[in-house]
């Protein structure tokens, strides 16, 4: 009988959360609590992790567009791969993290969103992460949408043998219940 074997050779996947709590009846300014976790077999660190807490405000709102913005400290960790030369190392460094998102909608069915999020390493020569992500959402049916995502990564500090940028492109399709 003849057997199939799979190896996975590469695969990304992250989970990331945030609440938003209000400090005010205009809802403008808010205390945030901030989480994320990334495993990625395409880059030299096996995962990644943050954690942060701090202010942010709902900087413009108007019918069709908004912006929120938010900083604060926070703490990193890397998992680095063992290499020729060094064995698997977990680095961890504190870090402020500062982030933006703002929303428009280009049509009664399109959505843009554009993010963008730094993880800034209090400490010259520690591993810095930006990122930014821009997506298009359309509405097919009242359940269905099509989003169409452009990623971009850059990590400041990372092995020689790897690129500091990474970017990403996806076509998902979601379904709303």
């Amino acid at each position: 009988s003849d057997e199939l074997h799979f190896n996975t050779t590469d695969q990304k996947w992250s989970i990331a959360s945030q609440t938003n709590y209000s400090l005010d009846n205009s809802e403008k300014n808010y205390m945030y609590g901030n989480i994320w976790h990334e495993k990625n077999k395409f880059r030299s660190f096996i995962n990644q992790s943050s954690i942060s807490t701090g202010w942010g405000r709902h900087w413009y709102k108007a019918d069709n567009a908004s912006l929120w913005a938010d900083i604060g400290p926070g703490f990193k960790s890397d998992k680095l791969r063992a290499t020729d030369k060094e064995p698997e190392k977990t680095i961890t460094s504190w870090i402020i993290q500062a982030q933006a998102l703002y929303i428009r909608k280009l049509g009664e069915h399109v959505e843009l969103k554009q993010s963008l999020s730094a993880k800034q390493a209090i400490k010259t020569g520690e591993n810095s992460i930006y990122k930014a992500e821009t997506s298009i959402t359309t509405k097919l049916i009242s359940t269905l949408q099509l989003k169409f995502t452009f990623t971009v990564n850059y990590n400041t500090d990372i092995e020689n043998n790897q690129e500091n940028l990474d970017t990403q492109t996806a076509v998902t399709l979601v379904y709303s219940f």
